[in-house]
Formats: structure tokens, sequence, C-alpha cells
């Protein structure tokens, strides 16, 4: 027998193995992007040098990102996965 990805989740809820959360799906706890870009300012404000150009700026991000990429997606949203 094989179920699509949203008849499961309907079958998990109606057996009551998970509950469902009264949330809107426009919701922007829901949203990934925010949360990286919360995660990589406050990174970058936390680093001691100032950078004016624009090509600085964007190595400071990467420097940022690719360390915390993988902490990002572990607590995103399961619906992200």
């Amino acid at each position: 027998l094989v179920f699509a990805p949203s008849m499961l989740r309907l079958v998990c809820i109606g057996a009551k193995l998970c509950s469902l959360m009264e949330w809107p799906a426009c919701s922007p706890n829901l949203n990934p992007t925010e949360h990286l870009w919360n995660l990589v300012g406050r990174a970058v404000r936390a680093r001691q040098c100032v950078t004016n150009l624009v090509t600085s700026m964007r190595g400071s991000c990467q420097d940022v990102v690719v360390p915390h990429k993988q902490t990002a997606l572990n607590h995103s949203s399961p619906c992200v996965h």
C-alpha cells in the first residue's frame, strides 16, 4: 500500500499520532528565510570589524552563513525539511 505524503499527514492527524497546531499558513514564524537572515544579522553585528564596501559585506555574510548553515536547517520548521 503506497500513500502520498499529504495522505500520510491526514492519517497521522486522524490517528492522533501527531498534534495539529492552529497556525496560519503564511505565518512569519514558519519562514526559514527570515530565520536565516536573523541568524546572519546577529552574527555579522557580533563581529568586531565594520565593513563599508559591498564586497567586504558579502564576504562577511558568507563567513557567517557557511558555518551556521546546518545549524539553521536543524532548527528550522519541520515543513522545511
